[in-house]
C-alpha cells in the first residue's frame, strides 16, 4: 500500500491526495509528510492511521496480509500476496471508483476486458 501511495504522489504533480472515507469524510495525505513519515520510520503508522480512516476492514485486510507472510505455513508467500493484491485492488477503488475514471476526460474505452482497469485507476488526476 505504501508503494501505491508513493507512486500516486510521485505520478504526477500531486502534492496531496485527497480521498472520500468509506463515512462520507475526506481524508489527505501530502507529499511533504507522507515523505517525512518515510524519512522518520513512521510510514506504516501513517499507512495504518490512513487506511483505518478510510476504511477500518481495508487495514484490517492489510494486518492479515502481513500476519500470513510472517507465518509458518508452506503457502504463505502466495496467500499473503493474494491477500495484498486484494487489499490494493480495494484502495484503488476506494481512491479511483470506476465512474470517476469513465468520467475522466483522457478515458477511452477499451475494444474488448474490462472497462476500467488497475492502471487506468493509478493515472486518474
Amino acid at each position: 500500500m505504501a508503494k501505491v501511495v508513493a507512486d500516486l504522489l510521485e505520478r504526477a504533480s500531486y502534492t496531496r491526495i485527497k480521498v472520500c472515507a468509506a463515512d462520507g469524510t475526506y481524508i489527505e495525505v501530502g507529499e511533504e509528510e507522507y515523505r517525512r513519515a518515510v524519512k522518520e520510520g513512521q510510514s506504516s503508522a501513517m499507512l495504518q492511521g490512513f487506511s483505518i480512516e478510510l476504511d477500518p476492514e481495508l487495514e484490517r485486510k492489510r494486518q492479515g496480509a502481513w500476519q500470513t507472510l510472517e507465518g509458518n505455513t508452506s503457502d504463505r508467500h502466495v496467500q499473503a500476496a493474494h491477500s495484498m493484491r486484494e487489499t490494493l485492488s480495494q484502495l484503488l477503488d476506494s481512491l479511483a471508483p470506476n465512474q470517476q475514471v469513465q468520467n475522466a476526460s483522457w478515458y477511452n474505452k477499451p475494444k474488448e476486458g474490462d472497462p476500467v482497469t488497475r492502471a487506468m485507476k493509478c493515472a486518474t488526476p
